[in-house]
């Protein structure tokens, strides 16, 4: 039969249809199979491959004999693949008594639609075993790290501490976090058709590498000691904060540093942000305070070494109490004329500013800065401050008498023990330091050395040894006697700075830092000791009753375990090769 017109264009319009929807259907299967081939397959593998994180060890911390401060032991977190639990709330409910976890909080987890969620990180034993036991499927364990500090509150504001990620948040451990964190590693595995990973050798990821070693100049038997000393004396005189070093002063290395109250780095966590942001500052490097006496020593070799005066010169210190510039100055015990050796001797007020006039502005100016002060010292310390000295121009007939009797000038506690290091050997500066070597752990190889470096020479041998002659005087005689030890000459100086006024000018009449700065075998200095208490609460407040104890008992008890015998010893050791008598 004879198809009409009509029935002859909707045969072409359905064949034409036909045609188009072939040709369609060929040139998708050509994106699919040749344009777009790389985007698919790749989207494939995606769904049966899966990249599994191969953990890393952060870097080990230890002290300059190789003794562990920071470390990271293995641990395992539980996670879940939701994708294959059938019964959600159940699942929840099982696993809430084993992590100590409320139900609804896990079922949130296990609802959020993801192939993986973290459950709790990093368990302890008894949660991992709990967990275990229940067998549920779904759930599965990851290998991490988890950060420990043996000796707790040893040195804890110095190393800080890591956040649940192992990422540096204080201390060492936020500063070196790079050389510490290592490089993260993976490995790709197939996943079966319920989603569990399974390894297949055939398979290329990337491997990791644990974090380097940091080994530190501080020495652990040593920070035992200071931080021990110096807990005693801050339970005695109740200050608000309390600090002690110990420096080597011919290599500026700081052997011990403590701070008070002491803050234990595994324990942060339980901690408000409030107390934690008191307990994790370190004073010894981060607080700034007017040193006072232990600060008059400066100026005498500012005096002596451009020849102004000699240890002999005379001032008169007018019976404790003069009128400089019309403005009055006070001793605390009246002396009449006194040489600039006593005047350091019995810590005068009045002659310290008499010298410190003698040798004008220029000259202190100078030498303060020569001997580190508003400088900061470089330590790996975040936030670490440079101290405050006014500026020359600036200096009035105020600030003349103000800075020579430690006044009108701000220093770190680093900053002082390292001043007083260059004075033990003979007027050379040492760069302070806190880190030894940067190692990698696998290979032992040395990545960055930290040797001594000498920053200058401030003052001759000649006027070092002068005042180290002046130093042993004031423990001998004067007002640190509370640091003697028998069998050793000590150098040093005492401390009593009354604290200025927050927020306006003068001074308060109750709060005090008080200091001892000393090193020791006085003329073959092994230890520089630096003790501070803030603002002691109890008992006396002078340097020489509150500090000097401590530092006498930190410096007794380091030179016994550096098996430095006394000096008697010494002399006849020296006598017996030399063939004197």
């Amino acid at each position: 039969m004879a198809l009409n017109e009509t029935q002859k264009k909707r045969m072409s319009i359905v064949a034409g249809g036909l045609i188009l929807a072939f040709a369609a259907a060929l040139f998708r299967l050509y994106q699919l199979q040749c344009l777009e081939h790389e985007k698919y397959e790749k989207l494939a593998s995606q769904q049966h491959l899966t990249r599994i994180p191969i953990p890393v060890r952060r870097g080990t911390i230890l002290d300059t004999r190789g003794n562990p401060l920071a470390i990271s032991l293995p641990v395992n977190s539980a996670y879940a693949d939701p994708q294959i639990i059938r019964n959600k709330y159940l699942t929840a409910e099982a696993l809430a008594p084993a992590l100590k976890i409320d139900r609804m909080d896990i079922f949130a987890k296990l609802l959020a639609g993801r192939r993986f969620a973290w459950l709790k990180r990093k368990l302890d034993p008894a949660e991992e075993a709990a967990i275990q036991r229940l067998k549920l499927k779904g759930i599965a364990f990851r290998r991490e790290y988890r950060r420990a500090y043996p000796h707790q509150h040893a040195l804890g504001q110095v190393l800080g501490f890591v956040g649940l990620d192992d990422n540096g948040l204080a201390g060492l451990e936020v500063w070196f976090d790079k050389e510490l964190t290592g490089q993260p590693g993976y490995e790709i595995a197939k996943r079966d058709a319920a989603g569990t990973p399974m390894a297949d050798p055939s398979l290329e990821g990337l491997p990791g590498s644990n974090g380097l070693a940091i080994m530190l100049t501080i020495d652990g038997n040593i920070q035992h000691v200071a931080e021990e000393e110096l807990a005693k004396a801050c339970e005695k005189h109740r200050p608000d904060s309390g600090v002690a070093l110990v420096v080597e002063p011919a290599t500026g290395e700081i052997l011990a540093m403590a701070n008070w109250p002491s803050f234990d780095p595994n324990t942060y966590t339980k901690l408000s942000p409030e107390h934690l942001a008191k307990l994790e500052h370190n004073s010894a490097v981060l607080d700034v305070y007017e040193p006072g006496s232990t600060f008059k020593p400066f100026t005498v070799c500012a005096a002596l070494d451009e020849k102004v005066v000699t240890e002999g010169t005379v001032f008169d210190c007018e019976n404790g109490h003069a009128v400089l510039y019309r403005r009055t100055l006070r001793d605390a015990h009246g002396h009449g004329r006194l040489t600039v050796a006593e005047i350091i001797t019995f810590s005068s007020n009045i002659g310290m500013a008499k010298v410190g006039i003698a040798c004008g502005p220029e000259r202190v100016h100078r030498f303060v800065r020569a001997f580190g002060f508003a400088t900061a010292a470089g330590l790996p310390i975040k936030g670490e401050p440079s101290g405050m000295i006014t500026p020359l121009p600036q200096w009035t007939t105020y600030t003349i008498t103000s800075v020579p009797m430690g006044q009108e000038v701000a220093v770190t506690a680093v900053q002082m023990a390292s001043a007083y290091s260059a004075i033990a050997m003979g007027g050379k500066l040492m760069k302070p330091h806190l880190v030894r070597k940067i190692a990698n752990p696998d290979t032992g190889e040395v990545i960055k050395d930290y040797p001594p470096e000498q920053v200058r020479q401030v003052v001759s041998t000649e006027t070092a040894r002068k005042l180290t002659e002046m130093m042993v005087n004031v423990v001998d005689v004067g007002t640190g006697r509370m640091a003697q030890i028998e069998g050793y000459r000590i150098a040093g100086k005492t401390g009593t700075a009354q604290k200025p006024l927050p927020n306006r000018r003068g001074y308060s009449s109750d709060a005090y830092s008080s200091s001892f700065v000393g090193y020791a075998p006085a003329f073959q200095p092994r230890i520089c000791v630096l003790v501070k208490l803030d603002t002691p609460r109890a008992g006396s407040h002078y340097g020489g009753v509150v500090a000097a104890p401590a530092a006498r008992e930190i410096i007794r008890r380091t030179l016994a375990y550096l098996h430095v015998p006394p000096e008697a010893e010494l002399l006849a050791n020296k006598n017996q090769k030399t063939g004197a008598h």
